[in-house]
């Protein structure tokens, strides 16, 4: 859980927890200082001491996120503070790697999106990078779909045999998803939600507000 303050002199700049213990991170006159307290309950009543000096919150930061799966050490979770807009940069780089690298499963996603929306007010939509999970051009940022594949991709969806296939909705309003061979004017059915672009296996399905989606297999 972390809350996030503007950096004042001799003043709290974060406070967060790992699971075991608390955090705060307090910056000095002559730098910042980690401190950490056993109870990962209470931030009021921990007994926090003195761990780490940090010469800037760079140092800090780098510090934060040396292990790669950095958002899963600390969950971002419960009452925040939105008054971040000087640690929004921070995070919004950080996130945008782990989409471009792909390194992450639908479960992680869900961790690294709650950092997004931690700082959504405080940067523009089109500054979220993510690319689509085949040719890995960006597309447009869809949380709920980390792994789509951009329309381009699509068209080049087969068969395990390497027959193209595609899909469509089955009703009016952009509801259901039905696969056909394609070429065959929707006549002869592919009856199965797993394609395939090259070695790389998908699945197609309804999207959320209609449409179709396909999203890389894990």
């Amino acid at each position: 859980m972390f809350n996030f303050f503007k950096p004042k002199k001799e003043d709290l700049i974060l406070q967060y927890a790992d699971g075991t213990k608390l955090h705060k991170l307090m910056r000095y006159s002559d730098g910042y200082k980690l401190m950490s307290a056993d109870d990962n309950t209470d931030y009021k009543a921990g007994k926090f001491k003195p761990v780490r000096d940090f010469e800037s919150f760079d140092d800090f930061w780098t510090f934060f996120i040396s292990d790669a799966k950095w958002f899963l050490n600390y969950p971002q979770q419960g009452e925040v503070s939105y008054d971040t807009v000087n640690l929004a940069p921070n995070i919004l780089s950080e996130t945008n790697k782990v989409r471009i690298s792909g390194n992450f499963t639908f479960s992680e996603y869900e961790r690294l999106h709650q950092w997004d929306n931690f700082i959504y007010k405080n940067v523009k939509p089109d500054d979220f990078i993510q690319p689509c999970f085949n040719c890995r051009n960006n597309v447009h940022y869809n949380p709920r779909y980390p792994k789509y594949i951009c329309g381009q991709c699509q068209s080049l969806l087969t068969d395990a045999t390497g027959r193209p296939v595609e899909y469509f909705n089955t009703g009016w309003s952009g509801t259901g998803c039905k696969g056909y061979f394609a070429g065959t004017n929707q006549k002869e059915e592919y009856n199965s939600d797993t394609c395939y672009i090259a070695d790389k296996s998908f699945t197609a399905e309804e999207a959320r507000f209609g449409g179709i989606v396909i999203q890389a297999k894990e």
